[in-house]
Formats: structure tokens, sequence, C-alpha cells
């Protein structure tokens, strides 16, 4: 073998490697859907977090109440008035256990200090 001479077997794996390369470049406008997609969710994720930092504590508490039970502000809206009713005092009764809670745990902890 000579100071010049090329081994044609590494020429051979570069250009096989250098093509998956290419290969990988063609797909890119897979990868840039993809990172739009998530970005989308991102900001709608941003959007919903914004929404929650707005509502005041009591509109948090409804809200994680609703979830608990399954429901949404517009299910509620849909249903009789004595249905809404029951709802409402369903909600009014969980809020008062919650905040009840939160006392207590708040004088445990006032009780420690």
């Amino acid at each position: 073998m000579s100071l010049y001479s090329i081994d044609t077997g590494s020429v051979a794996s570069h250009a096989s490697a250098s093509s998956g390369v290419n290969a990988g470049k063609a797909d890119q406008g897979g990868f840039k859907d993809a990172l739009q997609a998530a970005s989308t969710k991102k900001s709608a994720a941003a959007e919903q977090l914004e929404a929650w930092l707005k509502m005041s504590p009591a509109q948090r508490m409804r809200a994680a109440i609703l979830s608990q039970l399954g429901l949404t502000e517009e299910e509620i809206k849909n249903m009789s008035a004595d249905e809404q009713k029951a709802v409402e005092a369903k909600i009014r009764q969980l809020m008062e256990v919650k905040m009840a809670l939160q006392r207590e745990r708040q004088g445990h902890s006032a009780a420690v200090i």
C-alpha cells in the first residue's frame, strides 16, 4: 500500500453514512411539523395556566370541585333548575369541607411555629 492509496471500503462506508444524513434532512419537514404542534400545545397549556392564575381562590376551588365531580359550567347551565340547585348545594358542601380542612391545617401549622 503506497502513501497515496485510498481504502475504498472506508470511502464506501462514509458515502452510505452521508446518505443517511441527507435522508434525515429530507425528513426535517416532519420534525418542523412536530415542533410546531408541540409549541402550539405549549401555548394552549400556557393559556390554561394564565386563566387559572387569574382566578380567585374561590373560583379555583370551584373549578377543582367541578373537575372532581366530572362536570363543566356549561353542563350545569344545561341542567334543569332543580338539578342546578342540587349540584350547587353539593359544590357548596364540598367547598365548606375543603375550607374547614385548610383552616385545620393552618391551625396545626401555627401551633407548630
